[in-house]
């Protein structure tokens, strides 16, 4: 400061005169000051500081949102393609009714920070927990993106357009979505609500309700009221019935597990860094999901979904915290100065490589080990007549295939000429055609893997709960979404809307919540042009097992006089196998069965 300076402050206006001779302060003690000052100037230490380290100066390459988004929608694209239903409830409670609205045939059940952010890129690609949840059809899967977006809006500077849009994601992935996905977000307005700006969030949050009650809420309430003909809240009943059931009632009927299942499935090493993450209110959101879902006995594993993307970010977030840490840990050991930042490096560079290649073993077992169902149906849909025997089939086709009978070697996937309409099983034969399933009913991927006039029949097996039964069938009025996707017509939209809501509000006969069976689901087995169903292998145990049609399960594979293997495939049988050989895949005591499609030698 100068003599200039000075005199400047004592003549600005409403300062008092002052009897004191002010005299030049040394350039020295200036410094002194200023150094002094600083000193106490203590950054604020956040989350995301407390771990940065001193030495890294330079900068730290990152991908750019483009090419993470590209990332992503990859390894998105292949789980698409070669990830496995994981839960037979995605199958009858989602692809089963959204096939009946397309076709008309379908089963249904009772129910109906840059250095960070590329460590979170890595743990969401390979993630096998997220292979499977980004790609499922189940409603946490839709709650687990609006809770991902609305997490990052949280991380976001607050404003009243952020509060807003998280609210209303809060009403569409509880209400339109997963309802216990609502739990996510009671941390994000607690912390909104305690926050020195407590007053002006809670004015933002009213009006962030109240927009998303008007679009969000009333629309599905509209919705309901058309489809059910009354007044329903299926987002309540779901919560009813799970939480508040009767004796007798709710989840645990459906089978319970131990307390440390959830922690430690698809992806256990990820969620140990995640608990020991730094400590912050943030953790609130995954303690509150692991506590709810821990204590609850019955569990499965899409109740995780909505978590994942969470869970990589903290994991994320410690695994850069740890870094730090040990690389001021080696600082003040007296290592020499570049050594720690390099050590530190090789430290997240072997976690992650650890991480990605323990989850490219587990994605990789999952599909080698359980990916028959899906290759077997798919043999299935596109087998032509003369149904995969012998170009010597003898029984009587109907005069529509008689007609076209130079197509009847074409397969339903080839590249065939749409001159040439392909003839299906049932056309062939003109009747319904009925594939049969024993104990392997929960492994059926969905009609989408049937042609058309096939029909999944069910024989008794040791289950003895309750099993899913047919819509209503009324063709005319349940491809309204066929035609409209096809042809692009409101009109068609109009008539089978018309039409459709009257079977959501009937009355289904033969079903009950409490899991009980019911005996007219039951078929013959006599009935049957094909079975799906798992045997041992021929070259193991084939000298040993005969066909018994009095066991509870009989191997219909050993009946060589009525049914033939028309396509077999390994599929591991997990109950004698060995652990790391079945969740990782690496080499070790392994026994596989054959998971087959059986055709009836006599079709007519």
């Amino acid at each position: 400061m100068t003599d200039t300076a000075i005199s400047r402050r004592r003549k600005a206006p409403h300062s008092r005169p002052s009897t004191k001779k002010h005299s030049p302060v040394p350039e020295h003690d200036l410094d002194s000051v200023d150094t002094r000052q600083s000193k106490n100037r203590r950054p604020k230490t956040t989350l995301f500081t407390a771990g940065l380290s001193t030495l890294d100066t330079t900068l730290v390459w990152t991908p750019s949102f483009s090419d993470a988004i590209k990332a992503i929608a990859f390894v998105r694209m292949l789980a698409g393609i070669y990830s496995n239903i994981q839960d037979c409830d995605e199958v009858f409670n989602y692809w089963e009714p959204t096939h009946y609205l397309q076709y008309g045939t379908a089963l249904q059940t009772w129910e109906y920070a840059p250095q960070i952010a590329r460590y979170t890129l890595v743990l969401l690609m390979a993630s096998p927990g997220m292979f499977i949840a980004s790609t499922a059809y189940l409603p946490s899967t839709f709650s687990m993106y609006t809770v991902t977006w609305a997490f990052a809006l949280y991380l976001a500077p607050p404003s009243r357009k952020n509060t807003w849009i998280l609210m209303a994601l809060a009403t569409t992935g509880a209400f339109w979505g997963w309802p216990f996905a609502g739990f996510m977000f009671i941390p994000f307005c607690l912390a909104m609500l305690f926050s020195k700006k407590r007053s002006t969030y809670l004015r933002w949050i009213a009006e962030g309700v109240l927009i998303a009650v008007s679009t969000v809420m009333a629309p599905l309430l509209v919705l309901d009221r058309f489809y059910y003909q009354k007044w329903v809240f299926a987002s309540l009943n779901i919560v009813l019935y799970n939480v508040f059931g009767s004796s007798g009632r709710g989840p645990d009927i459906y089978g319970t597990e131990p307390c440390l299942w959830s922690p430690f499935v698809n992806g256990g090493d990820k969620r140990i860094l995640a608990v020991t993450s730094k400590g912050s209110f943030q953790l609130v959101f995954f303690y509150l999901w692991l506590a709810i879902f821990t204590i609850q006995s019955h569990k499965e594993e899409r109740f995780m979904f909505v978590v994942f993307p969470i869970i990589c970010f903290y994991a994320a977030t410690t695994l850069y915290l740890y870094r730090g840490i040990l690389e001021m840990l080696l600082m003040s050991l007296g290592i020499r100065i570049s050594s720690p930042k390099a050590i530190a490096k090789m430290f997240t560079v072997f976690t992650l490589g650890v991480f990605v290649v323990l989850s490219a073993l587990r994605i990789y077992a999952g599909y080698i080990h359980y990916h028959a169902p899906i290759d077997v149906y798919t043999i299935l849909s596109s087998t032509a007549p003369p149904f995969g025997l012998n170009a010597n089939y003898t029984g009587t086709l109907s005069p529509e295939a008689a007609n076209r009978s130079g197509n009847l070697s074409i397969g339903l996937n080839s590249t065939a000429s749409s001159d040439s309409p392909i003839i299906t099983v049932a056309q062939a034969l003109n009747r319904t055609v009925n594939v049969c399933v024993g104990k392997e009913w929960y492994r059926f991927p969905s009609h989408y893997f049937l042609q058309p006039g096939m029909r999944l029949r069910v024989l008794p097996s040791a289950f003895k709960g309750l099993l899913p039964k047919y819509f209503k069938s009324d063709m005319k009025s349940t491809q309204w979404l066929d035609r409209m996707l096809r042809e692009g017509e409101w009109n068609s939209f109009k008539y089978g809307e018309r039409r459709q809501k009257r079977y959501f509000a009937e009355f289904v006969d033969s079903m009950n919540d409490l899991n009980r069976e019911e005996v007219d689901r039951y078929w013959s087995v006599d009935q049957c042009d094909y079975i799906i169903d798992t045997s041992p292998q021929q070259h193991d145990h084939e000298q040993h097992l005969v066909y018994d049609p009095n066991s509870v399960e009989p191997i219909y594979a050993m009946d060589t006089e009525t049914w033939k293997r028309l396509y077999c495939t390994p599929f591991l049988d997990s109950q004698h196998s060995s652990l790391l050989v079945r969740v990782l895949g690496l080499p070790g005591h392994r026994v596989w069965l054959d998971y087959c499609l059986l055709v009836r030698r006599k079709l007519e």
